[in-house]
């Protein structure tokens, strides 16, 4: 014989936590969020690096185009050993719901090889503001009365969200989702370039 539990709602999958709530007019609201998971990214690679956290508002460095830019990108940067750990770990909470964050770590993802001072500042700059916005949750809602409304819209990421260090303007990053009635907006897909 096999006991099982009571059936339960599912509010925690995979590391990340579903706020799932039926409003007035039957709309269905859910969140998704990892802030445990990512308080705990930023407390270990603070733990490491003996990094302090400033508040930002984006992911990404100012413009490095002036000359000791330049050396710093042909200098080993210090977190060349532990870059790969610390951004899957950070890959890993983008693709299940923090994909504000998702371009600035696949483009440190690609120079995890040859990795520079530059590419530690940018780590640190990404750290600095998972910190500053560890609550930011995807957010979607959708209801009966959408039915016959509802259409799927798809955002390219044509600017590589505003990263100022990257040249070219091609990007396979994309937010997919349903939109209803009165901004209504339940995510669908994502992916980063």
């Amino acid at each position: 014989e096999i006991e099982l539990d009571p059936p339960e709602i599912l509010y925690k999958y995979l590391g990340v936590i579903h706020h799932i709530s039926r409003g007035p007019d039957n709309i269905l609201t859910w969140d998704a969020e990892m802030i445990d998971y990512c308080t705990l990214a930023c407390r270990e690679f603070a733990a490491e690096s003996k990094h302090g956290f400033k508040p930002c508002d984006s992911p990404y460095l100012s413009d490095l185009s002036d000359a000791a830019s330049a050396q710093d990108d042909d200098t080993v940067g210090v977190y060349s050993g532990s870059c790969a750990h610390d951004l899957m770990k950070l890959l890993y909470a983008a693709r299940m719901c923090r994909l504000d964050a998702i371009t600035a770590i696949t483009r440190l993802a690609g120079r995890i090889a040859k990795w520079s001072i530059n590419c530690d500042k940018r780590l640190s700059k990404l750290f600095d503001y998972l910190h500053t916005h560890l609550t930011k949750a995807l957010k979607s809602s959708i209801g009966p009365q959408d039915r016959d409304r509802v259409e799927i819209h798809c955002w390219p990421d044509a600017d590589l969200a505003g990263d100022k260090n990257v040249n070219s303007k091609s990007t396979s990053g994309r937010f997919i989702a349903l939109v209803g009635l009165n901004g209504r907006t339940a995510a669908l897909h994502w992916a980063g370039p």
